[in-house]
């Protein structure tokens, strides 16, 4: 009895591979093996799979550039690009999902529409994008070489992220970058950061620090 019913249960998931009509597993392996049907010009499944996220997760822009690609790869153009433009007004009015996806998804809009003007703000949307991930990566780094006990180092990492970002630090960050370089006895540049502090944080650097001198 047992043997039959293995046999049925590898029957049927012989004919589900066969007939692309299941479509199991979790988030991240569906984006990988929807990728993989592009590759091997599989666009319909490929597009069920981005459809069975977007179920669950309506602005996941994995999911979204998986069926914009589907959708070129089907030869339906419109339909790609009006998944991008999609994709793009849901950033611009919300928190971006994945910032990755939609550097790839801006760069794809911008060849398949063949628009300078359209080309010439996604590529300042994509330059935006690099920018924020670069400061995300320096404030990773930051608190790595804090958490590794290595203040100079942070420090060093920290001169990056103000110039990426222009010196335009959120007042945590201003808080971060004093204690650093006053710990580092960069006097000039802990005093730079301390006079934009507010009041509290002040008085907060006081009670770890003592009498604060530069």
């Amino acid at each position: 009895m047992f043997k039959l019913k293995y046999l049925i249960c590898i029957a049927l998931l012989s004919l589900f591979a066969v007939s692309g009509g299941c479509v199991t597993g979790g988030r991240e392996g569906l984006i990988r093996s929807g990728h993989a049907d592009l590759s091997t010009g599989n666009y319909e499944l490929a597009d069920k799979k981005g459809r069975k996220i977007l179920r669950n997760w309506e602005n996941n822009h994995q999911a979204m550039l998986l069926r914009a690609k589907s959708a070129y790869g089907q030869g339906d153009v419109s339909k790609a690009v009006e998944i991008l433009t999609q994709l793009d007004n849901l950033c611009r009015k919300d928190f971006c999902q994945n910032e990755t996806a939609h550097i790839k998804a801006m760069i794809l809009l911008a060849n398949l529409t063949d628009d300078e003007e359209l080309i010439k703000e996604s590529q300042d949307h994509i330059d935006e994008l690099k920018r924020n991930l670069s400061l995300q990566q320096y404030s990773a780094m930051i608190d790595f070489y804090i958490e590794q006990g290595r203040p100079k180092f942070a420090a060093a990492t920290f001169d990056k992220l103000m110039i990426s970002c222009d010196d335009k630090l959120t007042s945590e960050q201003k808080m971060k970058g004093f204690v650093l370089y006053y710990s580092t006895y960069q006097l000039e540049k802990a005093e730079r950061l301390y006079s934009d502090l507010a009041p509290l944080q002040k008085a907060q650097l006081r009670k770890q620090f003592g009498d604060i001198q530069f």
